[in-house]
C-alpha cells in the first residue's frame, strides 16, 4: 500500500523504548527529531538514537547525522553512535534512495525501511524497537555472568 507524504507522523510524543538492562545501565532506543539532534547529548553510550528521514528530508537527515556522529566519535575507544534512519520506501524517490544508498552510512547512520505493514514513523519505530530487544533483550542477565 502506498503511503502519501502528507499522511507521514513524526517523532513528537513517542516515548523512548528500553532495549535492555543490566543492574547498573539499560540502553534504550530514542527518537529525536532531527531539529532538535545537534542539541542531543547522549546519556549512555550504547544508546541508540532513532530519526524520521521525512521529517526534513534525505538530505539535511545526512547532513545531522554526519555532523552528530562527528561530535560523539571516540577514536580512542572506537565507538561512534547508532543512529537509525527510518524512512518509507513508497515515498522514497530514486535520486533519495540512491543519497541513502551512497551517502546514509558513510555519514555513520543506518537506514531501515518501515516494513510494508505500517504507514506512519511511530509505527516502524515501535516495529524497530521490537525487533531491537528480541534479539537484545534477553542480554538483562549480564551482572551475573
Amino acid at each position: 500500500m502506498s503511503v502519501a507524504l502528507q499522511n507521514l507522523t513524526y517523532a513528537r510524543e513517542i516515548s523512548p523504548r528500553i532495549i535492555t538492562r543490566s543492574r547498573n545501565s539499560q540502553v534504550k532506543l530514542i527518537p529525536v527529531s532531527i531539529r532538535h539532534l545537534a542539541d542531543f547529548s547522549l546519556e549512555n553510550v550504547a544508546d541508540m538514537i532513532c530519526i524520521d528521514i521525512h521529517e526534513y528530508g534525505v538530505d539535511t537527515s545526512i547532513k545531522e547525522i554526519r555532523q552528530f556522529c562527528k561530535r560523539y566519535w571516540d577514536q580512542d575507544i572506537g565507538i561512534a553512535p547508532c543512529i537509525f534512519a527510518l524512512g518509507s520506501n513508497d515515498v522514497l524517490n530514486e535520486e533519495e534512495l540512491w543519497a541513502i544508498s551512497q551517502q546514509m552510512e558513510a555519514a555513520g547512520g543506518i537506514f531501515y525501511a518501515w516494513p510494508d505493514r505500517c504507514h506512519s514513523f511511530a509505527e516502524a519505530y515501535n516495529v524497530l524497537a521490537d525487533e531491537l530487544v528480541a534479539n537484545y533483550g534477553a542480554l538483562e542477565d549480564l551482572d551475573t555472568v
